[in-house]
């Protein structure tokens, strides 16, 4: 427990330095043209920059408005639906302020810090399991979709700690059904996209012969989302997922192919090239894994992204950060006995 948490701290110091160092170098920076939500036209410090040149200030809007009473914040028609529809991050943060709005960056600032910290721990947990060193979690918060996460002020880090903590208790105890299924709703109410955990997990559990388990694991936080959508739809007249910004997906690879050769960031090769390597475990790593599993969603994922996430490296980072954090626990597993078969389950 001590070394967990102080992998934990450890984390959480390598999220607060890519933060503060961001921060600093925002000081002096102007930002050209408005944001997409008028809530920081006029930024006051560095961490309402950070908000206004990334999609931060769409949680930041969530924080500021729960109940979803005054979508007109948002300049652009759907951006309402499509950013309420990844509503955790924002809702804790109105809980973390108690609904003070002037808090919001702040608060957001040391929530991503705190789910670096926690993600670190999760991830620790299932290196340990798999036979690699604990220590390798302090590598999660400088992976790419993290770094973006923690500079923009998006809920990432939070949802992969979800995540990671759900697999770490589908690992641990069968019986703890009632927290899986409650991890994993909380990462896909966090972001969407990690409902490929949840499915992942039901699918092991269904090769098990646990099918009832399995419903639960993928149903709940399905239906969860599916109620949600709902009440944004009653709300603001739009679905979320029919409100995204044209270029979101798009035919397999097209969006790929599309930006590569605009890339002039090394930055934007160098992260596609971290994803393309810590992908690579899944293929070796038996499916009884659900963290192979994971990693190859991700990959089906990232070959129907669109042209818009494909543009920069903070942008693809995100959406595949599971894919970089449970890749680089198969790669750290794969020596020894761990190549050979799936992580011990307790009985």
């Amino acid at each position: 427990m001590k070394r967990l948490v102080a992998i934990a701290a450890l984390g959480a110091c390598v999220a607060t330095g890519v933060l503060l160092v961001h921060l600093r170098d925002l000081q002096g920076t102007t930002i050209v043209g408005p944001p997409y939500v008028h809530l920081y036209d006029r930024p006051a410090n560095s961490l309402e920059k950070a908000l206004d040149l990334g999609d931060g200030q769409a949680f930041a809007a969530v924080a500021r408005d729960p109940t979803l009473a005054h979508p007109d914040v948002f300049r652009r028609p759907g951006d309402a639906a499509y950013r309420f529809g990844r509503p955790l991050f924002g809702e804790l943060t109105w809980l973390a302020t108690a609904g003070d709005g002037a808090r919001v960056p702040l608060a957001m600032a040391v929530l991503c810090v705190v789910a670096a910290a926690f993600a670190a721990a999760a991830v620790a947990t299932l290196f340990a399991s798999r036979g690699a060193k604990p220590i390798l979690a302090v590598l999660v918060p400088l992976l790419p979709g993290a770094i973006a996460a923690t500079r923009g002020l998006t809920p990432e880090l939070l949802a992969l700690a979800f995540a990671g903590w759900a697999v770490v208790m589908w690992e641990r105890a069968q019986r703890a059904t009632a927290v899986v299924v409650a991890l994993g709703t909380a990462a896909v109410l966090t972001r969407e996209t990690m409902v490929i955990v949840p499915l992942a997990l039901a699918l092991c559990d269904a090769r098990s012969g646990r099918a009832r388990r399995s419903v639960l694991i993928a149903g709940v936080p399905v239906a969860a989302l599916a109620g949600w959508y709902t009440f944004v739809f009653a709300r603001v007249g739009s679905w979320p997922f029919a409100s995204s910004p044209p270029g979101t997906f798009g035919a397999p690879f097209a969006g790929l192919v599309h930006q590569v050769p605009g890339w002039r960031n090394p930055v934007d090769v160098v992260a596609a090239l971290v994803c393309v390597v810590l992908a690579v475990p899944a293929l070796r790593t038996r499916r009884r894994d659900p963290l192979a599993l994971v990693v190859l969603g991700s990959v089906l994922l990232a070959i129907v992204m669109g042209p818009q996430v494909w543009r920069r490296w903070d942008d693809f980072g995100r959406p595949l950060l599971p894919l970089c954090a449970f890749g680089l626990v198969l790669l750290a597993g794969l020596p020894g006995r761990a190549r050979d078969r799936a992580p011990r389950r307790a009985t």
